[in-house]
């Protein structure tokens, strides 16, 4: 399986191009010879984390950026479940993580519907604020939602900010060392 981040375009676009003819994820993912978690950040525009494919994620599996301001760029912490059975303790997890990470919005991506519990679990964790606005902290999204189109409510999404290459430093001003 190829991470996200690696995906070619033609690959990308075969991807999207499978699931708009109907075919089921699980199908999409063995064709594509892509994971669920790649196929499900490639639908609602996340960064794989870390670009890693498998492995310790800490509970994150993709990263929007956004900015609150004009010099602010903040993360929403992504949580794909590609299981059949999501629970509540899956929501707190992620509660925990926003926390952990400092993240004002956590998104919970899954392929089963959420229960009632989950969805009000969700909804404890409250509001962030930007603005006049208010964005749910953690938002609930199935794969079906997605494919239809639905994407997560994040303010004044920055696309770029996952590829920003560092400040070049000045070569010139580095001591050489007498061997």
């Amino acid at each position: 399986m190829t991470p996200m981040n690696k995906l070619p375009r033609d690959k990308r676009v075969q991807i999207i191009s499978l699931l708009c003819e109907g075919m089921s994820l699980r199908a999409v993912t063995r064709t594509a010879g892509a994971s669920i978690n790649t196929v499900t950040k490639l639908l609602i525009d996340a960064q794989p984390y870390g670009g890693k494919k498998k492995g310790a994620d800490g509970g994150i599996d993709g990263l929007i950026y956004f900015r609150s301001d004009a010099k602010t760029t903040e993360r929403v912490v992504v949580s794909v479940k590609g299981g059949d059975s999501v629970s509540v303790p899956m929501v707190r997890d992620l509660k925990g993580v926003l926390d952990r990470e400092k993240a004002p919005i956590g998104v919970f991506l899954t392929l089963a519907p959420p229960t009632r519990p989950m969805e009000a679990e969700a909804a404890s964790a409250g509001f962030y604020t930007l603005g006049e606005r208010q964005y749910p902290r953690i938002q609930i999204i199935t794969i079906k939602q997605a494919l239809a189109g639905a994407k997560p409510a994040i303010p004044l999404v920055d696309t770029g900010a996952a590829f920003r290459r560092a400040a070049r430093e000045d070569s010139v001003s580095q001591v050489k060392l007498d061997l």
